[in-house]
């Protein structure tokens, strides 16, 4: 619990975000729920079953959460995975990653629309690079397909 103890403060004071601040535990000190955001109450629940990391995206269709891409501890490896939380069932399964035309990537964003994820932008540690690429996940598919390129400048949040 020390490294929950450690940034529960820090969390309780960042901007009225719950989705963000949610993400933040649990890229750092693994998988909980904000039960009670005024009473500070979190439940832990199943860790990533994936590796652990952070700078990562997420998003959510109906009761289930996603995380994909991010970096380990160190920013020597980025990812493009794509991971599943079922909160009925409380476990993480693994969804189809990023495909071979997509970068791994840190700091991208991540939305939803309907039953569609989304994930784009961010940043390759290893090269350097930003992206301004977007990819559509459909849930009942379980496949990705290319999307627009942001009309702007590269970006990473």
């Amino acid at each position: 619990m020390y490294c929950f103890d450690e940034y529960l403060p820090a969390v309780k004071k960042m901007p009225d975000n719950p989705a963000r601040n949610l993400i933040f535990l649990l890229l750092v000190c693994g998988f909980w729920t904000l039960e009670s955001f005024s009473q500070g109450t979190w439940t832990p629940k199943t860790s990533l079953s994936g590796t652990s990391r952070t700078f990562a995206a997420g998003f959510s269709i109906g009761t289930k959460g996603y995380i994909a891409t991010g970096a380990n501890a160190t920013g020597t490896t980025v990812y493009k995975d794509l991971w599943e939380w079922d909160q009925v069932t409380g476990f993480w399964t693994q969804q189809t990653s990023l495909p071979p035309a997509a970068s791994a990537r840190a700091f991208a964003v991540g939305f939803s629309i309907g039953t569609k994820g989304y994930i784009g932008t961010g940043v390759d540690f290893g090269g350097g690079s930003t992206f301004k690429d977007f990819w559509e996940w459909d849930q009942a598919t379980n496949t990705w397909i290319a999307r627009a390129i942001l009309p702007a400048a590269a970006q990473a949040r």
